[in-house]
């Protein structure tokens, strides 16, 4: 069922909506490998996300930001040479907020994620809210992005880097990549976004 709401969502990228806004459609692959824990357990998790983002940059008044994204995947504990294998799905959804200037603009924002892990007929789910801090810098079409995301939480905080070009077509393309830091499990996210703007 959340994959049908995912369709219209990721349509909508195609549609006009006003001058210096952009919406646009993303795939992305987040994976993720836990070392050796203290009881011999290592963790590997591939996932595949789908979703939204929506930017509304406006001269020298307020930025707003929005996205949503449904994460499903496989998730693998292993001890020696035994595996057991699960599920694993996320939904994630952000918003932000600054101020845009001419070529730079700096933001604040929260994100609310919820996620189930299902191994042997188990589930396990949870819910997170984190902070996030960011800049846009502007150069002509090209939309460089720099964020820090759960800057509340050590365990699981994780910076990204990313840009948007806007072709002479107003159609918009995008990329991005987030690394966890300072955790025990080695992450990293890797999106491609396509969309429109006017």
């Amino acid at each position: 069922m959340k994959n049908l709401l995912i369709l219209p969502l990721i349509l909508l990228s195609v549609c006009v909506f006003a001058d210096d806004r952009f919406i646009l459609g993303t795939i992305g692959q987040l994976t993720a490998e836990g070392d050796e824990d203290e009881f011999g357990l290592v963790l590997e998790s591939s996932m595949l996300g789908l979703g939204t983002n929506f930017y509304n940059f406006r001269d020298e008044s307020v930025y707003l930001g929005a996205s949503f994204t449904s994460f499903n995947g496989d998730i693998d504990i292993c001890e020696d040479a035994r595996c057991i294998s699960g599920d694993i799905s996320s939904t994630s959804i952000s918003g932000e907020i600054g101020r845009n200037f001419e070529h730079y603009t700096p933001f604040i924002g929260a994100v609310f994620q919820t996620g189930e892990t299902e191994i042997l007929g188990l589930s396990e789910s949870t819910d997170d809210w984190s902070i996030n801090a960011g800049i846009w810098l502007t150069l002509d079409r090209v939309y460089l992005r720099g964020a820090m995301y759960s800057i509340d939480d050590s365990d699981s905080r994780s910076i990204s880097g990313g840009f948007l070009y806007q072709m002479e077509s107003e159609f918009v393309i995008g990329a991005a990549v987030e690394s966890l830091l300072d955790s025990d499990i080695d992450g990293m996210y890797f999106t491609l976004s396509f969309g429109k703007s006017l």
